[in-house]
């Protein structure tokens, strides 16, 4: 197991990483502490710091997935499995995990603050996870099949997939703004 966690490989490496949290001074959670946590991940997805990262990234992602029809057998293969590891639930936190959680605390965080709205959009956040889970397991099927008609159908996912975040960050940000 710790050469496991050792590895250099990809996707991402854990480097025998632990994590031990302790949680000395507890708060009650308010509407401030929620919509401060809230507002903190809207900037970070609208407005992230790299091209790479927040909705940017998932825009970029759609576009470069197309460039993948030139690559080899073998390296289609790689980045279908790579991806599958990065998006999935079974090894990644990109994608349809985080979303899912996201919704969750969205739901919750609506009972607190009394939000219908915050609820419905956690529910909308729930739903976008599973486009994420679908692209994930295209790239599963990319990695076994190399299809690269594959390549399109993620690539359409993906873009509804930004337009739908941009859409539940921006109510978001609004529900919070009031």
């Amino acid at each position: 197991m710790e050469k496991g966690r050792s590895s250099n490989y990809r996707p991402f490496p854990a480097k025998n990483k632990y994590l031990d949290i302790k949680i000395t001074n507890k708060q009650k959670i308010t509407s401030s502490i929620i919509f401060s946590a809230i507002r903190e991940t809207c900037d970070n997805m609208l407005n992230p710091p790299a091209k790479l990262l927040g909705l940017n990234g998932i825009d970029k992602f759609s576009k470069e997935i197309m460039k993948w029809n030139k690559f080899d057998k073998e390296k289609l293969k790689l980045a279908g499995a790579t991806n599958y590891f990065q998006i999935n639930a079974d090894g990644g936190t990109g994608g349809g995990i985080f979303r899912r959680m996201y919704g969750d605390f969205l739901i919750q965080a609506s009972e607190v603050v009394g939000s219908k709205l915050m609820r419905e959009l956690g529910v909308s956040y729930i739903e976008i996870s599973k486009e994420w889970d679908k692209v994930g397991d295209l790239m599963w099927e990319l990695s076994e099949t190399i299809e690269c008609q594959l390549l399109l159908k993620m690539s359409d996912i993906i873009k509804g997939i930004h337009l739908k975040e941009i859409a539940v960050l921006t109510e978001l940000l609004n529900i919070i703004s009031k």
